[in-house]
């Protein structure tokens, strides 16, 4: 149980921590500008970003559309369901 527990905390830290590096203003939230920035980044690297499309899909799964900003939360979600992909 203690080895579990370890490795979800170190699992929410290394999440914290992406959700921080793409919060570029540090608001707390990820908002449509910094998200499309994030996969401009990404094309740069190669993979395909998918540009307004996949900002859009983004913001949609997110409920971003709501508020156009993404919670922690929410973005912790989305990374659960990419990694049930």
């Amino acid at each position: 149980i203690r080895d579990r527990y370890q490795r979800r905390v170190h699992g929410d830290e290394d999440l914290r921590q992406l959700f921080n590096a793409i919060d570029i203003d540090k608001s707390g939230f990820i908002t449509q500008s910094e998200l499309k920035f994030l996969y401009q980044r990404l094309e740069k690297f190669g993979i395909d970003g998918g540009g307004r499309e996949m900002v859009r899909n983004t913001m949609q799964k997110t409920h971003m559309l709501d508020d156009e900003k993404i919670s922690f939360e929410e973005f912790a979600l989305l990374m659960w369901k990419v990694k049930q992909w």
